[in-house]
């Protein structure tokens, strides 16, 4: 494997473009690469498919009085989350979309050339998203990562599409997930480095509807704090890969 910064200097002052479904996944899947590519003096931009209205609310098991107003719409919840992990990470754009949660495969209609116009407007060098496995094997995950290759191919992109892939801690983690057979092979790497690694923990923690007891939080702490690196796969834009949807079960409380 390489290390990713080489790849980023070869755009300097360009633009580098995060696709994801829920808000959380910039922060559990690419917040060391945002806090690198900005570093380095790329634009960052997000856009988030869905407000994740579908999802865990862990507010609800918090019985400290100042928690007791965070159980009312999660789609708001998670939006505000989101605004605060954004502040963290200084990206530069949100967009974010409320197309239908665990159901994106279901209405790539609704979205898909509205993605496309989002992409040609923010012209970006770099595109970020997810690989065919998901990394959890969420279907929005995978047709998030099915459809973005597609626009791309589509426009004949000249650009970057990396893929984020499980490293080592995450396929056991993940283990569970059928489509993790259909991953790509790790390329390239962000280094690690402390400083920034805590604040992607910052970040993650910013999305606290999402972290569900003290022992999930102190696995989430161990996991980033401990060496962890994001690994991301270099996409040959006109090669097939396969995929599939497994059976998945929507995290709810």
């Amino acid at each position: 494997m390489q290390n990713i910064t080489n790849l980023l200097k070869k755009y300097p002052r360009a633009s580098i473009l995060f696709i994801f479904a829920h808000p959380d996944d910039e922060s559990f899947v690419s917040a060391s690469l945002i806090l690198l590519a900005k570093k380095l003096g790329l634009k960052t931009h997000l856009i988030c498919l869905t407000k994740g209205g579908r999802g865990l609310n862990a507010y609800k098991h918090m019985h400290f009085a100042k928690y007791q107003n965070k159980n009312g719409n999660l789609k708001k919840i998670r939006e505000e989350e989101l605004k605060k992990a954004v502040k963290i990470l200084k990206l530069n754009n949100l967009i974010l979309c409320d197309y239908p949660d665990a159901e994106l495969k279901e209405s790539v209609a609704l979205w898909i050339n509205k993605l496309a116009k989002s992409i040609k407007k923010i012209n970006p060098s770099i595109v970020v998203t997810f690989d065919m496995s998901g990394l959890t094997g969420h279907p929005d995950h995978i047709i998030s990562a099915i459809v973005t290759k597609k626009i791309l191919k589509s426009k004949n992109f000249n650009g970057t599409l990396l893929w984020r892939v499980a490293e080592r801690k995450e396929l056991k983690i993940f283990k569970k997930n059928k489509a993790l057979k259909y991953k790509s092979p790790p390329d390239l790497f962000v280094p690690f480095e402390i400083k920034r690694n805590f604040t992607k923990l910052r970040s993650v923690f910013s999305h606290k509807s999402q972290l569900k007891g003290m022992a999930f939080k102190l696995k989430v702490i161990r996991w980033i704090m401990t060496m962890h690196t994001e690994t991301y796969h270099e996409v040959k834009i006109n090669k097939a890969y396969r995929y599939m949807f497994p059976d998945f079960k929507i995290d709810k409380d």
